[in-house]
């Protein structure tokens, strides 16, 4: 033949009238797409996947049967090619034995070459109830073999970029129909994986798929600097579409500066700091997955530079004109603890502190990005200030620097909540003018509830008398 039925076939073989039987042998070097005639169309389009740029697929097989009994047929033989394309994924070389019976086929001894490596095994499949099952190995890249599997597959793995050797090893039951029967076991070690803003030095993890339940345990990273530990799950409630994820990961000793850089940051500031953190998340997937993701954890950063984050640029510019000669503030370690809730992240006790001084505060931060904190100053130790503080040309700290954060991240607004009379009339003019005249207006309730006393006792209670009756009567005892 020519063009995609270019190839050669010879065989022999015998029949019996009588019974029916027949057997012989096979072997052809042909193009996948002469069989198209007799395929279905999900068939037909994996078939016409294949690009070769050498002589097509090379088949020697034995077979036997009974004309009269489809059941009886039985098919044993070796399947080859090399230097070919399918699902547009390079193959150097593919060899497997193939066998036929019971309608079970099995291909086995698979052994798939590329360039990165190999992927070898066994898969057995029932044609009648489109079961699997599986045993193979691969240090081939996965998003090659995913892309092998078919796009559905491959979308999972979208976005994955492999920079260094990888192991996975698969074992279990694929049930592609239903999948009611499937459980499957797996292994990864990987190098140099990159994902969304991750970007992995090495990992390993163990994967459980049982139904439609998957679970990954045991996992290990080794990323920005750093270590991550902890595992995950993905399950329906309810129905398949509905897909509920529950994570829980552990960060010790992750480069801020390192993390900071891959989440595609586009400021000037080199940014310093240790970051250790515990978490736990949970949601579902789905066009509303915002206003279902809720959890909590902990924060810390150790020897840090913090202050000098653009954050925190208002707050400087306002401690400076209120204590001038008082110098360049020094914040090193961060600690919070945090709660996910209603596209918010609640952050209760976080602690900026340094060798002096120490910022606490309580607020969130809102998916659109808004802010929402109070802060205040928490004085010095007197021991540590001795050596500066008949520098300071005003009486400091007489009560607590209370201020309200809001804004965005990128556009932070800083108002400061207790000032004297004198104080404010020291502001320059445009922080002056730009200031609400409520700066406690619109503040969430629960925000309000969670302040110590000592900084609701700070505040003068006409600030209060906007707020509701219950609420106020909640607070009156601070203050």
């Amino acid at each position: 033949g020519r063009g995609q039925q270019d190839g050669k076939i010879k065989g022999q073989a015998r029949y019996h009238l009588e019974s029916g039987d027949y057997h012989g042998r096979v072997e052809s070097i042909i193009h996948p797409r002469l069989l198209i005639p007799v395929l279905n169309s999900n068939q037909a389009a994996m078939v016409n996947s294949f690009v070769f740029r050498g002589p097509p697929i090379a088949i020697a097989a034995d077979f036997s049967g009974r004309t009269e009994n489809n059941d009886a047929l039985w098919v044993s033989g070796l399947i080859q090619s090399s230097n070919f394309t399918y699902q547009t994924v390079p193959i150097t070389s593919f060899k497997s034995r193939v066998g036929y019976t019971n309608g079970i086929i099995a291909f086995t001894a698979i052994r798939l070459v590329r360039p990165e490596g190999e992927f070898t095994g066994h898969l057995e499949e029932n044609i009648n109830s489109s079961i699997a099952n599986l045993d193979l190995v691969s240090t081939v890249d996965p998003t090659a073999i995913a892309r092998l599997a078919g796009p559905e597959i491959a979308a999972y793995l979208d976005g994955v970029r492999l920079g260094g050797p990888v192991r996975l090893a698969v074992r279990g039951c694929l049930d592609h129909d239903k999948g009611a029967l499937t459980d499957i076991r797996a292994e990864l070690d990987g190098s140099r994986l990159e994902y969304a803003f991750l970007d992995v030095d090495r990992c390993s993890l163990k994967l459980t798929v049982k139904q439609f339940r998957i679970d990954l345990t045991d996992i290990r990273a080794e990323l920005y600097g750093g270590t991550m530990a902890g595992r995950a799950a993905f399950y329906p409630v309810g129905g398949i579409t509905n897909f509920k994820y529950d994570v829980s990961l552990k960060g010790d000793d992750l480069n801020l500066n390192t993390l900071v850089k891959s989440l595609d940051y586009k400021g000037d500031e080199d940014y310093k700091g240790s970051i250790y953190s515990e978490c736990t998340v949970s949601g579902f997937f789905g066009k509303d997955r915002n206003d279902t993701i809720s959890g909590g954890g902990w924060v810390r950063i150790q020897d840090g530079q913090l202050f000098q984050r653009s954050l925190f640029g208002g707050f400087s510019r306002l401690f400076s004109i209120l204590y001038p000669g008082i110098g360049t503030i020094s914040l090193t370690d961060l600690s919070t603890k945090f709660t996910v809730q209603n596209q918010k992240v609640q952050v209760h006790h976080v602690t900026l502190s340094g060798p002096t001084f120490s910022l606490l505060g309580e607020g969130y931060y809102a998916f659109d990005e808004t802010l929402d904190f109070i802060v205040w100053l928490q004085p010095p130790e007197a021991k540590t200030i001795i050596g500066w503080l008949s520098e300071i040309p005003q009486p400091l700290f007489s009560k607590l620097l209370v201020v309200r954060l809001t804004g965005t991240v990128s556009d932070p607004k800083w108002w400061p909540l207790n000032l004297t009379g004198d104080q404010l009339l020291a502001l320059p003019k445009d922080l002056i003018v730009n200031m609400p005249s409520d700066v406690l207006k619109d503040l969430p309730k629960d925000l309000l509830t969670t302040l110590p006393k000592e900084v609701l006792g700070a505040l003068p209670e006409k600030l209060f008398i906007n707020l509701p009756k219950d609420l106020l009567n909640m607070l009156k005892p601070s203050f």
